[in-house]
């Protein structure tokens, strides 16, 4: 997806950004955390916004991406972590 953009990773974001939805900027956003070389990735709801479809391509990537890191991922959606983390911490408020 964020290969076939006009401006590809370097496409901007946000309010004065390009028009994209914010399922596409969360997903460009992941892809370039995803590129860094990063010992420890932190991921706030990477999920949101997203189909269930790109929710499985999602962790299938971090899958691949997690070796050798540390990843704080921190949703809502537990469905699908089993095979992607070691740990889990659930927090009730």
């Amino acid at each position: 997806f964020v290969a076939s953009l006009p401006q590809g990773y370097a496409t901007v974001l946000g309010e004065a950004g390009a028009l994209v939805s914010g399922g596409e900027a969360r997903r460009i956003a992941i892809a370039r955390a995803l590129l860094q070389d990063a010992p420890v990735l932190a991921l706030d709801e990477p999920t949101e916004g997203l189909d269930a479809r790109t929710v499985r391509d999602l962790y299938a990537a971090l899958s691949a991406a997690a070796r050798g890191r540390s990843v704080l991922l921190i949703t809502h959606r537990l469905g699908g972590l089993a095979q992607l983390v070691d740990e889990v911490a659930v927090m009730d408020a």
